[in-house]
């Protein structure tokens, strides 16, 4: 029993000393961690013992997944010449398969160990591909009958595994760069993008105070868009261009928020022609992690503001004497410029644009009984620099004027009272070219006639019955006269 487990010990380090007998190529490093869009290079690495063949020369074939990798470039190694002995070099690439031919130019081969070729690849897509080292030929210094000897050898492939790209999220400001006048407030918003479970943030703010003067800070509304509720703690900025540790949290949930959005909005007043950078500093990004919050990995870009003498149209800033600015409408609609809607824009001179913009709107109300029909909808006034008072389609147009003009070519005096050399304006005016339109549609109205015929017959029957009893008052007093 002993003896045969003596037995098969022994060939088992007979089989191990015959297997660390023979010489190597390998490739290096293996496996290879990267992720897509990345560039790695790999070495194909050899091993000459000296008790076995020296290398004279290789060729080998080195396949990889081409829909995963892209090879970029191979050098030669430095093995084959590090005792100063020139080599010859070349190889040739397809889709998929390299291959690589490398030689001494001398009479004697090489022990020891290096490096054959090194190869650059960049990771097209994430995934794993394998890197093969096929049709290996490895061949020492021995010649005879201008034929090489080609050996044994051990050959160990690799392997690349590439991972999803990694992303960083990034705080900027927007916009990035903008011109401004002198004297003006603008706004510049800190964003933050492409982040994953955000639920708080600090930050340092830097800018030229002989430029800009700090006016306040307010936070965006990203950390807040899913409805939960933030806490703020306010900077310092008793040092003129420096906002000291401005800091905002969520405070009504345990999760983060994700995406892209304004984390802090910062405005500025305009001091004198300049230049100023805005440089965040001490920034912190953090995660959701109630027990130990961890800093979210993040790049940071400046921004950029030039400070001129005139003012700019064009850059979104409401300046001097503009009345808007690009899409910056100074808050302001086609109503609160006497409209009653539509779509208020800006000029290319920074000027209103109330072409789209409507000036009234007209409906027609049911039809009543007996055919007759009642208007309705709503009254605008409108005021302009004529001497009347038109109505038409439901807009009046109201002026200090005595007469009030319908759609058509009635017109009714009589409405408004001068009072002499004194006009009424105003609510008062207002109030009684609203009840003169109201009498004009009374008297249009089938109401109005209904209601003067049972007038005309109540008062008809009315004085009928009078007449009657007068008639026989006086039948009484003849019967009485002549009976006495």
């Amino acid at each position: 029993m002993f003896k045969k487990l003596f037995v098969m010990l022994s060939f088992f380090v007979v089989f191990l000393g015959l297997v660390s007998a023979l010489n190597q190529i390998y490739i290096s490093p293996s496996p290879v961690s990267t992720t897509q869009g990345q560039h790695f290079t790999i070495d194909i690495n050899g091993i000459a013992l000296a008790n076995t063949s020296d290398v004279f020369g290789v060729q080998f074939d080195l396949d990889y997944n081409p829909s995963l990798l892209s090879m970029n470039s191979v050098t030669q190694g430095n093995f084959l010449k590090s005792d100063g002995a020139t080599t010859i070099f070349n190889y040739t690439s397809s889709a998929g398969k390299l291959t690589v031919y490398t030689v001494r130019n001398t009479t004697t081969g090489i022990y020891g160990s290096g490096t054959f070729a090194t190869v650059n690849f960049t990771a097209l897509n994430s995934g794993n591909s394998f890197l093969n080292l096929s049709n290996v030929v490895w061949v020492n210094s021995t010649i005879t009958n201008d034929s090489a000897e080609t050996i044994s050898l051990i050959v160990d492939n690799g392997s690349v595994i590439a991972g999803e790209p990694f992303r960083y999220s990034d705080l900027s400001f927007s916009p990035s760069s903008q011109q401004v006048g002198t004297g003006v407030d603008f706004d510049v918003n800190v964003t933050v993008s492409n982040v994953t479970e955000l639920y708080g943030y600090q930050f340092d703010l830097s800018y030229n105070s002989s430029v800009l003067q700090y006016l306040g800070i307010s936070q965006g509304p990203f950390l807040s868009s899913d409805g939960a509720s933030v806490f703020q703690i306010p900077p310092n900025s008793g040092t003129p261009g420096f906002l000291d540790n401005y800091a905002v949290t969520r405070i009504s949930t345990l999760s983060g928020i994700n995406g892209s959005g304004v984390i802090a909005q910062i405005k500025f007043r305009s001091l004198s022609v300049g230049n100023s950078n805005f440089v965040l500093s001490n920034d912190l990004l953090y995660d959701s992690n109630n027990t130990n919050p961890q800093p979210i990995q993040h790049t940071t870009q400046s921004g950029n503001v030039t400070v001129i003498s005139s003012f700019v149209c064009g850059n979104n800033v409401v300046e001097g004497t503009e009345q808007c600015d690009g899409t910056n409408l100074s808050s302001q609609t086609c109503i609160t410029q006497g409209y009653t809607g539509g779509t208020l824009s800006c000029t290319s001179s920074c000027t209103f644009n109330v072409t789209a913009c409507t000036t009234g709107s007209s409906s027609s109300g049911s039809s009543g009984g007996g055919g007759g029909g009642g208007s309705g909808g709503s009254v605008v006034v409108k005021s302009n620099s004529t001497n009347q008072t038109q109505v038409d389609n439901n807009i009046i147009e109201n002026n200090p004027g005595n007469n009030i003009q319908s759609g058509g070519n009635k017109e009714v005096t009589g409405i408004s009272d001068t009072g002499g050399n004194k006009e009424t304006k105003g609510f008062l005016a207002l109030t009684g070219n609203i009840i003169g339109r109201g009498a004009i549609a009374v008297i249009q109205s089938w109401a109005f006639y209904f209601i003067l015929i049972l007038s005309i017959i109540f008062v008809t029957v009315l004085l009928i019955r009078r007449q009657r009893k007068r008639r026989r008052l006086h039948r009484l007093l003849n019967h009485r006269h002549f009976g006495y």
